[in-house]
């Protein structure tokens, strides 16, 4: 549901709010209220991460002031398309716009999909995705067009409008300045797919952890008295995905806060490049949750009921909504090296070394300015030799490109993370959080071979930092149920293995949870 709404809310009605004006603005009582749903058809069978390339056109009619939507070939089909198989009555097409036979770029649309009634209208094409490995609920489809027409009015005409003479105007003159201008409500998209997984990924967390602190195995006497939360080999497994989400969580509150103006410096550039890497970091820390969190309860988490399947299903759903995440990375490091290059990017300045956070977040931040700066170098020194930029950044640099990226977004999540649990009140509270962070940054030291590589770390120093984690989780592991009470999540949500497993079967339940049997109390 929650990929649902985001698309109705954030995609499809934030885009008629934003990109639309008072012609379109009658619709947004409706879309609030769900009398009108709607949906966001930007991506195309053959034109997903290259979409200012896709084929979907709009072309004016002089003749009746109409436009004329239409899917030239099967790759041009929107596909992938949330909420558009079942619900949608509305969708905002992004097409390849003609005027008078001349091209002025990818514009937004709205066009009816169904009427009231919910019958397809003329001229449009609707197909389900088809069973996918996950979010079955979330009704997907692809849309062809049959050269339908829309009334001239019906271009989201804020940025680029065409008068009622037929003349086109918009203050934006290049063809991909406008593409970026009208695709804006990805990046809310991205914030919100972020969001999405960091609660599934502190739910999946959850989940397991309670059946760990409950489940009973073979202890010091070959009893059966033992809870798995206190075996180490689970605690190294858990305890750092805790700390990794409860750090991107913080990183992810204090790019909500500059995205929506609450919080300085305002920077519209910085903010996208923001959103851009929060969305990879935090859907790939959801999967890996879900993998670790369903290995580590056994049988049990491979049973629906207990929910846990939901992180790896949700958390490869979110790896390509919005942008594949390797892409995004690539457009992260290509932002940050033109803002390098134009002075604009400031690296953190040397922390004193008074403890460990201070330590790690230096060394972070060497990564990232080592990282960056050598990336720039590189790119430099071969396109000199007469390399082409797409061959040295496609071809030969892609790991650097990664990494540059990831390093970048690593160090916002540990600098925001640090400042707040540095603002702690409570002194064991503030203890605690300090240590979550902790863990969080060793983790990153200890899982990147660039540490070592670059002799950052040396290999010593590296199974000091080791024993460390080891440390840490050990001291952690104590506070991960109140940890993840702290959640809030509504008790009704989780599975039997969160709850009271050995009272759920009790009974033939048939692996599903029963109305007569309820798992509270």
């Amino acid at each position: 549901m929650s990929t649902k709404l985001t698309v109705q809310f954030n995609l499809f009605g934030s885009t008629i709010a934003k990109m639309g004006t008072s012609q379109h603005h009658h619709l947004l009582d409706r879309i609030d209220s769900l009398d009108d749903i709607g949906c966001f058809g930007l991506t195309e069978l053959g034109y997903g991460n290259n979409a200012i390339k896709m084929e979907t056109t709009a072309t004016y009619d002089q003749d009746d002031d109409t436009w004329i939507i239409h899917t030239p070939t099967p790759l041009a089909q929107k596909y992938w398309i949330t909420n558009s198989a079942v619900h949608a009555k509305w969708i905002i097409v992004f097409a390849q716009t003609y005027v008078h036979g001349k091209h002025e770029g990818l514009h937004t649309f709205l066009v009816r999909m169904r009427d009231d009634k919910m019958q397809i209208q003329p001229g449009v094409r609707i197909e389900d995705m088809g069973m996918k490995m996950g979010c079955n609920g979330v009704d997907n489809g692809k849309i062809w067009f049959n050269k339908v027409k829309i009334p001239r009015t019906a271009m989201l005409n804020k940025l680029a409008n065409l008068d009622e003479h037929g003349v086109f105007h918009c203050a934006i003159k290049s063809l991909r300045g406008r593409f970026i201008k009208v695709a804006d409500g990805l990046l809310s998209g991205r914030i919100c797919i972020a969001a999405m997984g960091t609660s599934n990924a502190k739910f999946t967390l959850t989940t397991c952890l309670r059946y760990a602190a409950t489940r009973l195995t073979v202890g010091p006497k070959g009893e059966s008295d033992t809870p798995i939360l206190s075996y180490q080999l689970f605690q190294k497994a858990l305890i750092p995905l805790l700390a990794s989400t409860l750090s991107i969580g913080l990183g992810l509150n204090y790019i909500k806060n500059r995205y929506a103006g609450v919080e300085g410096p305002k920077d519209d550039h910085e903010v996208m490049i923001l959103a851009t890497v929060i969305k990879p970091i935090a859907t790939w820390n959801q999967a890996v949750v879900g993998n670790v969190t369903r290995e580590r309860a056994g049988g049990q988490g491979y049973l629906s009921v207990n929910r846990l399947w939901e992180g790896i299903a949700f958390g490869h759903s979110g790896m390509t909504a919005e942008g594949d995440n390797s892409v995004l990375m690539q457009k992260v490091a290509k932002e940050l090296g033109s803002r390098l290059q134009t002075g604009r990017h400031k690296f953190p300045g040397r922390r004193a070394e008074t403890r460990n956070l201070n330590k790690l977040f230096n060394m972070i931040v060497l990564r990232e300015k080592k990282c960056l700066m050598g990336l720039g170098m590189a790119m430099k020194t071969k396109m000199t030799a007469g390399k082409s930029l797409f061959e040295v950044w496609m071809l030969e640099e892609s790991d650097a490109v990664q990494r540059t990226a990831k390093s970048y977004g690593e160090r916002i999540i540990l600098e925001q993370s640090i400042k707040a649990a540095d603002n702690i009140n409570d002194p064991k509270l503030k203890s605690v959080m300090q240590s979550l962070v902790e863990l969080y940054a060793v983790d990153i030291i200890l899982k990147d071979s660039w540490f070592i590589t670059s002799e950052t770390v040396s290999p010593k120093s590296s199974c000091s930092w080791g024993t460390r984690r080891d440390l840490l989780c050990r001291e952690l592991a104590p506070f991960s149920i109140s940890i993840c009470d702290s959640f809030g999540i509504p008790e009704v949500s989780f599975g039997p293995i969160a709850t009271n497993w050995e009272k759920y079967n009790v009974h033939h339940n048939f692996g599903e949870r029963m109305a007569n049997y309820p798992l509270i109390g």
